[in-house]
C-alpha cells in the first residue's frame, strides 16, 4: 500500500520511490494480463494551498496476451504522468494513493495487447500463427483479406418479414394500395 503522512509535507516537498506489491492493487484479477510480482513508483507530493499535490510515474512489468496470435509476452507498461490532488483536512491525516494508483495504471492499458506491432495473427481457416508457420489450408481456401467477401456477392438484398421470413415482393408503394 501507498500511504502518505501528510505532516512531513506541511514544510516542505518530498520524493517518494519504491514499490507497491501487485496483490495490494488486486491486478491478478485482470483479464489478459499476468501482473509481476511489485509496480514501481516515483513520485514528489507536496502542500499547495490546502491540497496534496502529488505528480509522478509509474512502472509495471508483466505478461500480457496478444489479441491477434494468442500469445504471451513480457511487457513493461508505464503511466508516466500520474497526478493527484487530495483536499487536506485540518488535522495532520494519512491519505492512501493505492486506489488511485491501481486506477492510473489500468488506465494506461491499452484497449488490445500486441505482442508487435506487426503481428500477423492466426488464420481464420486453420489456426497457424503466421507469426512463425505458413497457412496449412488447401490452396482453394486461402483468400486475401480483400476477397473474404466474395461469398456474399451473389446475394440481392431484400425485405425481410416482421418476424423473419423470406423476402417480400413490392415495396412501400405496393403495400400501400393492398389497404
Amino acid at each position: 500500500m501507498m500511504i502518505i503522512d501528510t505532516a512531513c509535507l506541511r514544510k516542505r516537498p518530498r520524493q517518494f520511490r519504491g514499490e507497491i506489491d501487485t496483490v495490494d492493487l488486486e491486478l491478478e484479477t485482470l483479464p489478459f494480463v499476468r501482473p509481476g510480482r511489485a509496480l514501481h513508483y516515483d513520485l514528489r507530493a507536496e502542500c499547495v494551498g490546502d491540497e496534496l499535490l502529488v505528480r509522478g510515474s509509474l512502472s509495471l512489468d508483466m505478461e500480457c496476451l496478444c489479441a491477434r496470435c494468442g500469445a504471451w509476452f513480457q511487457k513493461r507498461q508505464t503511466a508516466p504522468d500520474f497526478t493527484r490532488a487530495y483536499r487536506l483536512a485540518a488535522d495532520d491525516a494519512a491519505i492512501d494513493l493505492t486506489p488511485d494508483i491501481r486506477e492510473d495504471i489500468i488506465l494506461s492499458f491499452p484497449s488490445n495487447w500486441l505482442c508487435r506491432d506487426d503481428c500477423r495473427g492466426l488464420c481464420a481457416g486453420c489456426g497457424a500463427d503466421l507469426n512463425h508457420e505458413a497457412c496449412r489450408c488447401p490452396r482453394q481456401r486461402r483468400a486475401d483479406p480483400g476477397s473474404l467477401w466474395a461469398a456474399l456477392e451473389g446475394i440481392t438484398p431484400g425485405r425481410l418479414q416482421p418476424g423473419g421470413g423470406a423476402p417480400r415482393t413490392g415495396g412501400i408503394k405496393d403495400s400501400m394500395e393492398e389497404t
